[in-house]
This record gives C-alpha cells, structure tokens and sequence, in this order.
C-alpha cells in the first residue's frame, strides 16, 4: 500500500520515518520506547493473493460526548482531521475501502462516509439492525450491539473485501458490564440513591465522576450510555456470521480496553486484537497513519502489529506514557484455563487457611506496583492519584502472575505454578507490546510511569477499596464481576420497584466450576469488605487521553446562589492552563451584568474597567497554572436570571477553545425592602 510520494507524509508528525528513528533513539538513549515482539506465526501470503487482495477498513468515531462539560474531552472537535487523515490514507489505493461511521455531540447527526480512491462518498441515513440502508435513521446509539452489528453487516454486505479490519474509537471504562437496568438510570436516579428497600444491595454513587459516557443521544433514552464488553461482541457476532466469518483485526482504541476480561468476549470474532491496559491516547494523524501503513499482503498478525507500531509512532513520547499491544486472539483460551487453574489453587488455599491465604493474595496484589504492574482506575475526579499504585483495581496479568507465583511458593505451589504457566499463556497470545515511558501531562504533580516491565493485558483485581472522605468504596464492576444473574432484588428506580440484574456475565468468568471471582468472593469475605454485603461502590469514568494540545479553561463561580436584589455578590474566575505548553499573553476579559454596581476586583493591578467591560491582563502562564480573579458587585433592583459572561485568550491558537468561554447564571431574588441605591465605586 505504500507509494513513494504520498501527500498524507506531510501531514503526519514529520513523516513516520523520522518517528520511528525518534522513538529508536529514544530507546537506545532513554528507555523511553519499549517494544517486544512474540511468536507473530504470521501465515504468508503469496504473490497472486496479493495482487487479488482487498482490505476494508471499517471506523466507529463514537464522539457523541456531553458538549455542556466544562472539564471534559470532547472528541466531536477532532472530528475533521481524523476524517481527513483517513481520507488521505486512501487517495491512489482502489483496492482499499474506509468506510467511517461517526456519530457526533448533538441529536440526529450519525452519518457514514465512504472513502476510497481519496474520494469520499456521503451515505443518506442508516442501515437498521438487520443491515438494511433506511434513509430516515440519522441518529445512533454508538453503544449498542444490535446496532452496531446492523452497520457493520451492511458495511461488509456493500463493500466485500478479502481482509476487515475494524477500529472503535472512543471514551470506554474498564470491563464495563452488561446492566440491567442501564448503568447511568441506576446511579441518577434519586430513588435508587435514597429510597431503596433496606435488604437490597446498595446501587453505585456518583463520585466526583466526569461527565463522559460513550454516546450522549441515546434513541428513545434520556440517559447517556456507555459501551460494554458484551454489546461489542455481540456486534461482531451479528456481523461475522457467529465467528464463522471472522475479522483480522478489532482495534479497539479506548481506555483499558486490553483487560483479559474484555478480550475473552471479542476473542471468537477477531483473528487479532489492539488496545491498551491503561490510558489509550488519541490523536487525528493515528488512524489515516495505521491506515496507510498497512499492506495488503500482510496476515492478521501483521496488521495488529502494524497497527500498534503506527500508532505509537504518531503518540509524542515523554508526557504520553502508554502501553499497546497485539494479540493474537486463538492463545487467549489457554490463558483463561491456566487462570482457572490458578483460582482452583487459590480457594483450596482459602479452605485451609483463609488468614494467610488473603494476605498473601493481598501482598501479591501490593507487589505488582513496585514493577508498575497496576493500572491507575483511580480516576473519581478530585479524587483521582495518577498513580500505578494500590488502590487501582486493575493489574498486569503477567506482573500479578508472577507476583502470585513468589508469595504463594511455600503455601501453595500448585498455586505458584499454575500462576507461572500463565504468565507463559499470556506472552504466547502477545504478538506485540509496545510502549512509552514518561509523565503524563495531565498531572499537576507527576510520577513518572515506567511499562517496561508489564506484559500488556490486564485483570480486574479490585483487592483495596478506595477511601474517599472517610468512605471505602470499590469499583462499580464489582457488583457484576460475578455470574450470578440477580445482583439486586426490590430497588427503586424511577418510583418503580425492580431488580438489578446481570443479564450478561463476563464469559471469562464462566464456564468453569471454579474462576477468579469465586476467589474475589471469597478474599472479600474473609476481609470483611464485600460490596455485595455493604461496602459501597462508585461510579467513576476515565476518558481516553489525548496528545497534549494548548488549552486554556475558564470556571466562574458565585458567592451567592440564590442572591437577593440589593446585596452584594462576588464572582471568582479561574483561569487554568490545563496542560504543560507555555501560554503567552493571556487576558482575560468579563462582562458585568445589568443593574449591578462595580465595587472592586482582585488584583487590582492587571486589570482594568471601562463602563462594564473589565479587562485583565494576565502575562504569561506555564505549566499546570491557575490564577484567579476577584469582581465585587452589588445586585441592583431586578429578578430572574442575571448572566455574567466571561473568555479568556492567549497569542496561541487552541483547538478546543469552548472552555475558554463560560456564562455564570445566578438568580436574583426580588427585594422585599426599600431599595435605596449605592454609589458606584469609581
């Protein structure tokens, strides 16, 4: 598929030649880059396949996000370049098809484009669930299995090719269950937080949570939704013919998407398999760059390992730490009945001494951090650590493997040996990992995060709860880590009395009289923690990361909220550099509402007032600042709604520029005394 000259070169950063050379150096000098390839088998291809060789790319951009967040990643603005990059990645290659399916941050606004040849093509509404073009549709639910298999079987129905490949692109959680009801109607509503029957399991808190659920226009919904592990296999069910018919590669680009829980659904489906234990980044440039890398002689095995290679070039090292990987999808049973083998060993250990046989459990857990074999799922906002450490409810299968091995050797060997054929299990299915080390740029304060030492695919072990205000809570997966199919009887949710159900139970905690939730059943127990028998849960969203951009955010907040008419009020505006780029010139400027009196503001000294309009001139920021502006006021005689708008500038360009804006509404309370007005201040 590679042409000597090819426009998208100069598009991506500084070509993926001068990546690669960059990152090879970077190794060889820093360690920064860490890749390691393992028994790819690749199935040659001969010459004649070749040249009667197709590839149809397939792309989910599920980028409905909530468009009102204020501290959230909206993906709908990186909307045109990745369009773009892919359009490009196709321009002189007629036997390669992208057909990209996106759906956007307001209603009625799915669309599908074809591009082939560097053309595109728009399609006029939506294929249904049974795969048939139905001109009316024009908005989907970007989580939902049925349609998503509808669209993927009409994609393959009109444009056959002898090799699929298919990327979702979007914000995910880890292992998300399959809900019943959905997730985001149980943590809302406020009869489930409040009014439940006593004797019913108490439902997931909301816990300083962002705001991104995968899709935010559900059809026939007012909740938002987010993409499970069972909903994406069952679309690749729908569209593979029940695996009969099965993809070369499922790309699935979102946050812990290489869980051994989430791979074991996929599995049947896709010959190969890409994604990230930990944060996934994304940047426009990564799929048109995976895109025109591939070639259409290349096995399964070999897309994935181009795929993750490509996207790695592209990810900026240093403040972009990160791990991908490639699996080859027909070694991920033997690793499931070696597990199955490990958690057999582990509960006969309970049987005979469960003191001993929980703390060991627990000090494998503690000694995966010291190799960086947990990944950070404490992310509840103002709560989150950024750091691989306990509480993360997420290991490295091979780092918590051999951890297992060394504390259980003397306790239980059938225990450590079973935990060592694992770790073999699991390199055997790793065709590819792929990794930079470094700080990630989010944080204010920090650590640097080292891969070299993990295998790539994780394992929910949610061991230690996490302590907010006092409060321990465990992930909210750990209601439905079970195969049990009624999690909760007698919840009220909306005024109706139902039951919280697992319709759908992980499959790689199935199948087997003995798997690793009945030894997280019975560790919880012995400790005292169980969620099924008090300790509570929250609901906590991670977002997928993005290459670090310039971005500038306002927040304004009131003193009073109500406020009555003839009192004074004061307005705090923060202004955040949210990244670690140099901001030059910042200004900041605010709008002061109608019939309200200037009093002052702070600091006096940069900034201005000419009539309503005060200007503050703020200088340069650096890394992770925040500086905050003070305006006194006193509220004349209105009521209703008073708006008080603000923006903030810089001399550098900024892709997501709405969070520069921000309005703060407070309501005016009419005045039940004579109203006698003050002077203004000069």
């Amino acid at each position: 598929m590679k042409k000597e000259d090819r426009s998208y070169e100069v598009v991506r950063r500084g070509g993926i030649e001068a990546a690669l050379l960059l990152c090879l150096a970077l190794f060889l000098f820093t360690g920064v880059l860490f890749a390691q390839a393992q028994n790819a088998e690749a199935t040659a291809v001969s010459p004649q396949q070749a040249d009667n060789a197709t590839l149809l790319a397939v792309y989910v951009l599920a980028f409905d996000n909530d468009r009102e967040a204020d501290d959230s990643i909206n993906l709908t603005y990186k909307y045109t370049p990745t369009v773009q990059s892919l359009v490009a990645a196709t321009d002189e290659l007629a036997q390669v098809t992208a057909v990209i399916l996106a759906d956007l941050d307001q209603a009625d606004d799915t669309h599908i484009l074809v591009a082939h040849n560097g053309e595109t093509t728009a399609i006029l509404g939506l294929p249904n669930a049974n795969g048939s073009l139905n001109s009316t549709l024009n908005e989907y639910d970007t989580t939902d299995g049925l349609t998503l298999g509808g669209f993927l079987l009409w994609a393959q129905q009109n444009y056959p090719a002898t090799q699929t490949i298919v990327s979702y692109v979007g914000h995910g959680t880890p292992l998300a269950p399959d809900t019943s009801p959905d997730i985001a109607s149980i943590t809302t509503d406020t009869n489930a937080a409040l009014n439940r029957i006593s004797e019913a399991i108490p439902m997931p808190s909301r816990v300083g949570m962002n705001p991104n659920f995968t899709d935010h226009h559900v059809p026939d919904s007012d909740q938002p939704s987010l993409l499970t592990a069972y909903d994406l296999a069952l679309a690749l069910d729908i569209a593979t013919d029940g695996g009969a018919n099965k993809i070369a590669v499922l790309d699935m680009l979102h946050c812990f998407a290489a869980s051994i829980e989430q791979l074991t659904e996929v599995a049947p489906y896709a010959v190969t398999a890409v994604a990230a234990p930990n944060y996934a980044f994304f940047d426009p440039p990564m799929l048109g760059a995976a895109l025109a890398d591939l070639e259409l002689s290349m096995s399964p095995v070999e897309m994935a390992n181009s795929i993750a290679t490509s996207y790695s070039a592209v990810i900026p090292p240093y403040k972009h730490p990160n791990v991908l990987v490639a699996v080859d999808n027909s070694k991920l049973p033997a690793i499931k009945q070696k597990w199955d083998d490990v958690a057999a060993g582990l509960l006969a250990s309970f049987a005979n001494n469960s003191g001993e046989t929980a703390v060991a459990l627990l000090n494998a857990y503690t000694a995966s951090a010291s190799t960086a074999s947990l990944y950070d799922t404490t992310f509840c906002s103002e709560h989150s650590d950024y750091q691989l450490a306990p509480p993360d409810a997420l290991a490295d299968m091979g780092g918590f493997a051999l951890a297992l091995s060394q504390q259980f050797m003397s306790l239980a060997p059938d225990v450590a040996q079973a935990a060592l054929d694992t770790q073999q299990a699991i390199n055997n299915a790793v065709t590819l990992k792929i990794n930079q080390n470094g700080l990630p740029w989010w944080d204010p304060q920090p650590d640097s995060w080292n891969f070299n030492g993990v295998s790539g695919i994780a394992i929910f072990a949610p061991l230690q709860p996490m302590a907010v205000n006092g409060e321990l809570y465990h992930p909210w997966q750990s209601l439905w880590y079970t195969d049990t199919l009624v999690i909760a009887e007698d919840v009220l949710i909306g005024g109706t009395q139902v039951d919280v159900l697992n319709p759908h139970p992980y499959q790689f905690i199935g199948g087997s009289e003995l798997t690793w939730a009945d030894v997280i059943d019975a560790y919880w127990t012995q400790r005292g923690i169980h969620p099924r028998q008090g300790t509570a849960t929250a609901l906590c969203l991670p977002e997928i990361k993005e290459v670090e951009d310039e971005d500038l955010a306002l927040v304004i907040t009131d003193s009073v909220d109500p406020v009555q008419a003839g009192w004074p009020l004061s307005y705090q505006l923060r202004v955040i550099n949210k990244t670690t780029i140099a901001m030059p010139n910042v200004i900041l400027t605010a709008t002061l509402p109608e019939e309200t009196l200037f009093l002052g503001m702070t600091p006096a000294a940069v900034c201005q007032r000419q009539a309503n309009i005060i200007t503050c001139q703020l200088g340069n920021f650096s890394a992770h600042q925040e500086t905050a502006v003070t305006i006194d006021l006193h509220v004349g005689n209105r009521s209703g709604d008073m708006p008080f708008p603000a923006q903030v500038t810089s001399d550098k360009a900024e892709i997501r520029w709405q969070n520069n804006l921000n309005t703060e509404h407070t309501a005016v309370l009419p005045s039940t005394f004579l109203y006698i007005p003050i002077l203004e201040m000069p």
